[in-house]
């Protein structure tokens, strides 16, 4: 009997557990607790779907076939692909706060040649960015998230029949990989993950196909070494197709060992074929790789890490991550009891050694920007584990607590991608998460930073403020983030606030002249010209072959009265190359002041000459010329 309510229960709780955390957020769950940020329409929707889902299905919804190899059976596919697209740019991400969406967007903006761990997606977005398609950056990447999604979504179909010969199989599978929580991917999102998840899904139907003796080896190692290429996390799938070669030859599908040993040679080859050809200098990048991209066992965690390998909170996280992408196994595991018994079939020995080894890496990899934002890369495990899991399903013919399983995850699934579809309801999570989720000092602080753009681009620039500010007090020896939060302060006009903010900073980074001028500046922002020449100089004493620095001691000089001083600022200027129409007309207030109002005239007069259309030296040199023509 408790076999039978077996599932109900576990997809009961999972269920209950969102509603329950709609009242109140669980941020050491981040996977679970979505309705809490959501609009309240949505917890009301998510009721009625968890009881739907204990109803009887209409009989035409369970005998639909779009498997079916004639017209209608196309036309279902079809328009199921079609549905899809238009679900994923209807419900496409509002914000870019996850992941590192804001970072690839101005980098790709800004014609960046970077180089990472995806070398073959940076040199095709950037292909597609200079090619003359009328596309921006943002367009480029949401066109190859909707694109990827159409794509997973015909492969769903293809891997779906090659898993279960039922009908009622099928839609097992199907409902598996289209109720993932991944599927945010496919919804504009800015990353280079999305083709990631097509490609792997491409490799693993390649897997069962070769298995059966439909797919040569060649084939398959060459398409693994290109998605290897593509995203270097792909290499966790290499042991796999060592399991399905194996699994293969066992069914009576081996070739000789020529074609062996060919055939798995070959994905090497194409490895290093792309990165030459992509350009990429495979021993500059190996050899500049940092440390701390792994979570230490013993030692104490660094500034970038939030914690240790065996530490509950890494534990947490990570369950959150499975709950969140792909619930489905996890579910699977609870529900079906023996779903860990020996007999498994190939396949599920294939998508166990794909899974396991990437969960294997995420486990030991450091989420360096926060597990909550690294969410992209740490869903990888989830896609072969879904597989597993339809396996399980299939083989048991476990048809209802399939269909409760899949449709739990469905409601899962809406609700996290309605929450990244509403920009107020994401940013929520997002600045919450900042606050109470595990993250290193350099994650909230980085993520502090993300936030504080989005509120500036948005026009929300007292939150902006807040949240420069907080990166500033979180991370003090990243200057970046006080010059941030001190530019955001004086934008709002509050100089003394910006003069707190940067004193703070070069009490940390003293050395540091781009802090000095700009504390320069707030100080005659905030009327304190004789501080403001202060910092100046400190600032040209560090770096002394900076115009800018060097016009900016010029204005402090000028304000504080001293003009002779300020023409010789100003001329130390034009000598490190300064040669803008303010610099000529700030000179030419110099010279004024002192009298000289021939030397006066000749500067208004260059920097009319840098820039015709430059009112105040237009304006000066008019009052300059009537009272000289008034005489005195």
């Amino acid at each position: 009997m408790w076999d039978k309510w077996r599932p109900d229960l576990v997809v009961g709780l999972f269920l209950l557990a969102h509603l329950a955390l709609s009242w109140q957020s669980f941020p050491a769950l981040w996977g679970l607790d979505l309705l809490y940020y959501a609009p309240w329409g949505y917890a009301l929707v998510f009721a009625l779907g968890a009881v739907a889902l204990w109803l009887p299905w209409p009989a035409a919804l369970t005998a639909a076939d779009p498997w079916r190899r004639d017209g209608w059976g196309r036309l279902a596919r079809l328009a199921l692909a079609t549905a899809g697209l238009a679900f994923f740019v209807l419900w496409h991400t509002r914000t870019h706060l996850l992941g590192d969406g804001y970072l690839m967007l101005r980098e790709l903006g800004m014609l960046v040649d970077r180089t990472g761990n995806e070398p073959l997606a940076l040199w095709v977005l950037a292909k597609l960015y200079r090619a003359e398609l009328g596309l921006g950056a943002e367009a480029v990447y949401r066109t190859a998230s909707y694109a990827a999604g159409v794509c997973y979504i015909g492969l769903s179909f293809a891997v779906a029949a090659a898993l279960s010969a039922e009908r009622k199989g099928r839609w097992i599978a199907l409902g598996i990989l289209l109720s993932a929580g991944y599927l945010q991917l496919f919804c504009g999102y800015v990353e280079n993950y999305p083709p990631l998840f097509a490609g792997t899904l491409l490799y693993l139907w390649g897997g069962v196909l070769l298995m059966r003796g439909q797919l040569p080896l060649w084939v398959l190692s060459g398409g693994l070494a290109l998605l290897m290429t593509y995203h270097f996390i792909a290499a966790m799938l290499g042991p796999s197709l060592l399991v399905a070669t194996r699994l293969g030859w066992r069914r009576g599908h081996g070739v000789g060992w020529g074609r062996l040993v060919g055939g798995l040679a070959l994905g090497p080859v194409v490895v290093l074929a792309i990165l030459y050809g992509i350009g990429l200098d495979l021993f500059a990048y190996a050899t500049g790789l940092r440390g701390g991209h792994l979570l230490p066992v013993w030692a104490v965690p660094d500034t970038t890490q939030a914690y240790g390998l065996l530490d509950l909170r890494h534990g947490l996280d990570l369950l959150s991550v499975q709950l969140l992408v792909g619930a489905a196994p996890v579910l699977v595991v609870l529900a079906c009891k023996g779903a860990w018994r020996r007999g498994w079939s190939d396949e599920r020995l294939f998508f166990a050694s794909a899974g396991g080894c990437a969960l294997l890496f995420t486990a030991l990899a450091n989420p360096e920007i926060g597990a909550f934002r690294d969410w992209d890369i740490l869903a990888f495990p989830a896609l072969p584990l879904g597989l597993w899991a339809a396996c399980v399903l299939v083989e048991r013919q476990a048809w209802r607590a399939g269909r409760l399983i899949c449709g739990a995850c469905a409601l899962h699934a809406l609700v996290w991608v309605g929450i990244n579809a509403d920009a107020e309801a994401g940013t929520a999570r997002f600045a919450r998460l900042l606050d109470e989720g595990y993250l290193s000092r350099h994650a909230r602080a980085h993520g502090l930073e993300t936030l504080g753009v989005y509120y500036r681009e948005t026009g929300q620039r007292e939150q902006a403020l807040a949240s420069f500010a907080r990166a500033a007090e979180v991370d003090p020896h990243n200057r970046r983030y006080g010059l941030l939060a001190a530019r955001e302060a004086l934008a709002l006009q509050r100089p003394e606030t910006a003069v707190r903010i940067l004193t703070a900073a070069v009490a940390v980074a003293e050395e540091d002249p781009q802090l000095w001028d700009l504390l320069g500046t707030a100080y005659a922002a905030a009327g304190r010209y004789g501080d403001s020449v202060a910092a100046h100089r400190r600032a040209v004493a560090r770096q002394g072959r900076d115009a800018v620095q060097w016009y900016n001691l010029g204005n402090a000089l000028l304000l504080s009265g001293q003009p002779a001083e300020a023409l010789s600022a100003y001329g130390e200027a034009a000598t490190w190359g300064g040669s803008f129409a303010e610099l000529s007309y700030n000179t030419g207030l110099a010279h004024e002041a002192l009298g000289a109002w021939a030397a006066a005239i000749k500067s208004y007069g260059d920097a009319l000459r840098t820039d015709a259309a430059y009112a105040p030296a237009q304006s000066r040199l008019a009052q300059l010329q009537s009272r000289i023509k008034a005489g005195p």
